[in-house]
């Protein structure tokens, strides 16, 4: 998780990060929470087009 943000972010810091796990499902990611310290990063970040769906797994 955190080699993923480093790629992407690499200013990032990973403060919490949730997940749960069950037999049936496996292990699902529910939520993390990220310290972005330098805002050109978020600006940089490709943005989908509008009309992109978003996906809930």
């Amino acid at each position: 998780m955190r080699a993923l943000f480093a790629r992407r972010l690499g200013n990032a810091w990973i403060s919490q990060f949730v997940s749960r796990e069950s037999r049936a499902n496996g292990s699902k990611l529910v939520s993390v929470e990220v310290i972005i310290r330098d805002l050109a990063l978020i600006r940089a970040l490709p943005v989908p087009p509008a009309d992109t769906e978003e996906i809930d797994i």
